[in-house]
Formats: structure tokens, sequence, C-alpha cells
């Protein structure tokens, strides 16, 4: 199994199922919900204390989604 994390986003994939598993931390959707909506000036400012907020709170946040990738009849990609 191949393993691998940036910051607060990480894919994880493993080559015998070929399922990939991306798993995004609630902040990081948070954050860029506030950067959306707001700019980017406030977010760093919110970043800090949304982690700081989901942690003291004890929420899992993670959001998993899995990408299906199957090569047997052409290439196709489901989410599930």
């Amino acid at each position: 199994m191949l393993g691998v994390r940036l910051g607060v986003v990480g894919i994880l994939a493993r080559e015998d199922v070929k399922v990939l598993t991306v798993y995004v931390d609630l902040s990081v959707i948070c954050v860029a919900a506030l950067a959306w909506r707001f700019g980017p000036t406030i977010v760093v400012v919110l970043f800090g204390v949304l982690r700081f907020v989901l942690a003291m709170v004890g929420v899992i946040a993670r959001v998993v989604i899995k990408v299906k990738i199957d090569i047997t009849n052409g290439f196709g990609i489901w989410l599930f």
C-alpha cells in the first residue's frame, strides 16, 4: 500500500484492488469555502482558529472520497 501525506490532504492508493482513496480533513473544506466566499485574507487568520476548534471538540475531521478505477474494459472512474 502506498500512502502519501501532504499537510492535511492525504492520498491512499492500493494497486492490487485499483482503488484510490482520497481523504481531506474537514478544515480544508471549510477553509476552501471561506476563501471562495470572503477572499484569502481572512482565511489565513481563520485557518488556525478552525483547526484549534475542531481539535478541541474532538470531531473526526475527515471526509473520505473513494475513486474506483476499472481498466478491464476500457477506462472508467466511479465515485462511491
